[in-house]
C-alpha cells in the first residue's frame, strides 16, 4: 500500500508538472501573439517582409537603418529568434505561411505601403505575390526571382519588380573587378552605417 500510494503521488506530481509546463508555454505564446497583434494594428504605411532568411535579413537591417516601419512574416520561429539577436531589438512578427490570406491580413496588408518576398522557392514567391496583389491592388510588391524564367510570371501575377540575387551579385562582382573606384561612391550611400546616407525618392 505504501508503494502504491507513493507511486500514485509521484505520477500525480509528474502529470501536474507537465500540465503546468504546457499551460505556461501556451500562455506565454498567447500573450506574445496578443502583443504582436496590438503592435501591428497600430501600423500604417509599413512594409511587409516575407521571409527573413539569408536574403531577408539584409533587407530587414536596411529597413531598421533607415527608420522604416515593417512587419516580418516567417514560418520558422528559430530563424526569427536568430535574426532578432542580430538586430538587437524586438520587432513585429507574424509566424505563418505568407501565402495564406489570414497571415497577410494579420500583417496589416490592407494598410501596408509595400511587400517584399524573399522565400527560397520561386513557387512560394509566386503564391505570395498572387495573394498579396489580390488583397491589396495598390500595394508595391518586390519579389525575389531565382530562375530567369520566373521573372515574367511574377510580373504577370502582380509583382512591380523582380530582383535576381544571382544576377545582382554577378554584376556587382564584375563591377568590383573592372571599375572598383566607380562603385565605391554608391558604397558610401548603401553601406556606410555611421553616416547613414541614402538616395531617396521624393514625390512632388
Amino acid at each position: 500500500m505504501v508503494i502504491t500510494i507513493a507511486g500514485m503521488g509521484a505520477a500525480l506530481y509528474v502529470v501536474s508538472m507537465v500540465t503546468a509546463f504546457v499551460v505556461e508555454g501556451e500562455l506565454k505564446q498567447f500573450l506574445w501573439s496578443r502583443k504582436m497583434d496590438k503592435w501591428i494594428n497600430k501600423l500604417t504605411g509599413h512594409y511587409i517582409l516575407c521571409g527573413v532568411g539569408r536574403t531577408g535579413v539584409h533587407i530587414l537591417k536596411e529597413l531598421v537603418a533607415t527608420g522604416r516601419k515593417y512587419v516580418v512574416v516567417d514560418v520558422d520561429e528559430k530563424i526569427v529568434a536568430s535574426v532578432r539577436a542580430q538586430v538587437g531589438e524586438e520587432f513585429p512578427v507574424v509566424l505563418g505561411d505568407a501565402a495564406e490570406d489570414d497571415i497577410l491580413v494579420q500583417a496589416g496588408i490592407e494598410r501596408a505601403a509595400g511587400l517584399v518576398t524573399t522565400l527560397n522557392d520561386d513557387r512560394d514567391n509566386l503564391h505570395v505575390t498572387i495573394t498579396a496583389r489580390r488583397l491589396n491592388p495598390l500595394l508595391r510588391i518586390v519579389s525575389k526571382g531565382i530562375s530567369p524564367n520566373i521573372n515574367a510570371k511574377l510580373v504577370q501575377v502582380g509583382a512591380n519588380s523582380v530582383v535576381s540575387p544571382n544576377l545582382i551579385g554577378g554584376l556587382r562582382m564584375v563591377s568590383e573587378l573592372v571599375r572598383p573606384d566607380t562603385v565605391s561612391f554608391l558604397d558610401v550611400m548603401l553601406r556606410d552605417r555611421d553616416q547613414n546616407m541614402r538616395f531617396e525618392d521624393l514625390e512632388i
